[in-house]
């Protein structure tokens, strides 16, 4: 599904399929066992994914970002990207007040689809994505999950 996202939407992650095939099988491994990685289904086929990562520092931990997130193109606009965020929004709120991510700027669906779900931009950052020679502007989004968590 990762190969497959990437292929399908270059332009909406870091990676490429060549740099992810590049990659070890112990660089997969451990970044699994860093994240939650959540999977939609439909009749036993793997649908959507997302990722969520916890920030590590000390004046971090209190937030998430979330990565990787994808749906297959016939299955847009059916509820599984809110199933997806739903899901992984629940697993954030155990530890998170603050849930991040990243969509590139032209992307006016992503945009759309993360504003109607809470999502707030809270910045951008320019050029932050090249690909083939064209800049891609990224926004920076927050969504506010919960109160303060006790450590």
């Amino acid at each position: 599904m990762r190969l497959e996202s990437l292929a399908d939407s270059p332009e909406a992650f870091g990676a490429t399929v060549e740099s992810a095939l590049a990659r070890p099988e112990c660089w997969w491994q451990e970044a699994l066992d860093k994240a939650y990685v959540l999977g939609a289904f439909e009749a036993g086929a793997m649908i959507g994914m997302a990722r969520l990562d916890r920030l590590e520092g000390p004046k971090e931990r209190h937030k998430c970002s979330l990565t990787g997130m994808y749906v297959r193109a016939g299955c847009r606009r059916a509820g599984v990207g809110r199933a997806l965020l739903d899901a992984a929004e629940a697993i954030a709120s155990a530890f998170a007040e603050q849930l991040l991510i990243n969509v590139v700027a032209a992307n006016l669906a992503a945009r759309r689809f993360y504003e109607g779900c809470g999502f707030v931009v809270y910045g951008e950052a320019p050029r932050a994505l090249k690909i083939e020679g064209r800049y891609e502007n990224e926004l920076l989004m927050v969504k506010f999950l919960s109160a303060p968590i006790a450590e």
